[in-house]
């Protein structure tokens, strides 16, 4: 048995794990983010509220709490 041959499956395995959450939270923050500017830039928000400047700190704060980094 070629322990090295194991040992690099393993550690590519727990890996692509790590990596595919680590990449998660900064795309969806962007996806989120992105979104809801251009939103704001195209003039598509505003006939949704009058307030656009509340939807974002609202989506800043929903997304700290799905990330888990409310204190």
């Amino acid at each position: 048995m070629d322990l090295s041959r194991v040992y690099g499956r393993a550690r590519e395995a727990l890996s692509a794990r790590l990596d595919r959450g680590r990449r998660r939270a900064p795309l969806r923050v962007w996806g989120r983010l992105h979104g809801l500017v251009s939103l704001e830039v195209y003039g598509h928000l505003a006939p949704e509220t009058d307030d656009p400047g509340r939807v974002f700190e609202d989506e800043i704060w929903d997304l700290t709490r799905t990330l888990g980094l409310e204190g």
